[in-house]
């Protein structure tokens, strides 16, 4: 029998095929190295808003520019029956950190987490006292989720259908090379929401997007390469 893990959000994109369609995000640059995409009709309440934050703009325009992240590799939402979907590339040998407080795992790619304030029961599972909708790429760029909702994330732990490296069908009865974990190429959110805002913060350094995290949310200090 040839087996191909599917989530359920991956199932639930195949039954609309055919009575949705999936959009491309727009992004409009609204800092030096900062993009913003806003799609369906996003909440009034969310973590900008909530927090107050002004953007550090003289700071942001030192850090001068860089390529946006995903301009051959689109970032693809829809939205259905008042939730947001979004699937966002990821690379083969991408690594993800982030999202909030984790007490055991660094790497996050691979993992399926609930962004949940909640107290940690033992699992990095996105349930914890300080989940955060941000994470960073091991290819020099962040994303950031501006939903106060609680989301679900699938870190790049399946693979769709026509995914441009859909794993070749393999019979787990008889192949030894047979695994249940894919190596997803898209990080896949759900946000209950009927719209979401979200942004990009370029690098080219994983180090350069978290400082400009840090300034467009008002901060001042900056980590620093070394010690």
């Amino acid at each position: 029998m040839k087996l191909i893990k599917l989530s359920l959000f991956t199932a639930f994109l195949l039954s609309l095929h055919f009575n949705l369609k999936a959009q491309e995000i727009i992004w409009k640059e609204v800092e030096q190295g900062v993009w913003k995409g806003v799609f369906g009709t996003p909440e009034p309440y969310d973590l900008l808003k909530a927090s107050g934050a002004k953007p550090n703009h003289g700071s942001l325009n030192r850090l001068g520019t860089t390529v946006f992240p995903f301009a051959n590799q689109p970032v693809i939402a829809q939205v259905s029956d008042g939730k947001t979907y979004l699937r966002i590339p990821l690379d083969k040998t991408e690594q993800l950190y982030g999202f909030g407080l984790n007490f055991q795992t660094v790497h996050q790619r691979g993992k399926i987490l609930e962004l949940h304030v909640d107290h940690y029961g033992g699992k990095d599972n996105g349930r914890t006292h300080a989940p955060t909708p941000f994470y960073i790429s091991s290819n020099g760029y962040g994303v950031f989720i501006n939903s106060a909702r609680y989301i679900k994330v699938w870190a790049g732990t399946t693979m769709r259908k026509d995914s441009k490296n859909f794993p070749v069908p393999k019979d787990r009865n008889s192949d030894k090379g047979w695994s249940s974990r894919n190596n997803g190429d898209e990080v896949e959110i759900l946000v209950p929401a009927p719209g979401v805002e979200i942004y990009v913060f370029g690098g080219p350094r994983p180090l350069d997007a978290v400082k400009r995290y840090n300034l467009f949310n008002g901060g001042g200090y900056l980590p620093r390469d070394g010690v």
